[in-house]
Formats: structure tokens, C-alpha cells, sequence
């Protein structure tokens, strides 16, 4: 086991990282509602809950979704006979 230079306690590091974690999240919180949202709102670009969509806003996103980005997302199978050589 490598030393730690901090002198932490495993505890106290995981309580560091929470601390740490926590200020990054309020962060980009922050960046999002002060200055992210307001910047695309100028631009007319606003976000619509997905409570306030219309029944033809709904099929479009789910049509979207199911067409464009689940293809992109799921994992590939790969036939496992086939072998890759790095170029």
C-alpha cells in the first residue's frame, strides 16, 4: 500500500471528495441558471417542460429519440469471431 502524502484518513479523504464533489455540482448549477440559461433565452432558445408539450411535441421527441440518439447509444454487438488489428 503507497503512503498518502495528505495524511488523511481514508475517511477524511472521502469526506473531502464529498466537499469537493458537492462545490462542483452548485457550480455548474450556478453556471446553468445564471448565466447559461439567461445567455439562451436572449437568443430566444428556451427550455419547455416535458409536462407543457404538446401530443405532437411528445411524438416528435420520442420518434427523435427512437430513430436518432437509441441507435447511437446502444452498445454494439460485436461478432467475436471477427479480429481487430490495431493499423
Amino acid at each position: 500500500m503507497h503512503p498518502d502524502r495528505t495524511a488523511l484518513t481514508p475517511q477524511d479523504m472521502l469526506t473531502q471528495i464529498s466537499t469537493d464533489a458537492r462545490k462542483l455540482v452548485a457550480e455548474q448549477y450556478r453556471v446553468l441558471n445564471d448565466e447559461l440559461i439567461p445567455a439562451l433565452a436572449e437568443e430566444r432558445i428556451r427550455f419547455v417542460r416535458r409536462t407543457h408539450w404538446t401530443p405532437k411535441q411528445a411524438q416528435w421527441v420520442q420518434r427523435h429519440f427512437t430513430q436518432e440518439l437509441l441507435p447511437v447509444l446502444s452498445p454494439l454487438g460485436l461478432d467475436p469471431r471477427i479480429r481487430f488489428r490495431a493499423s
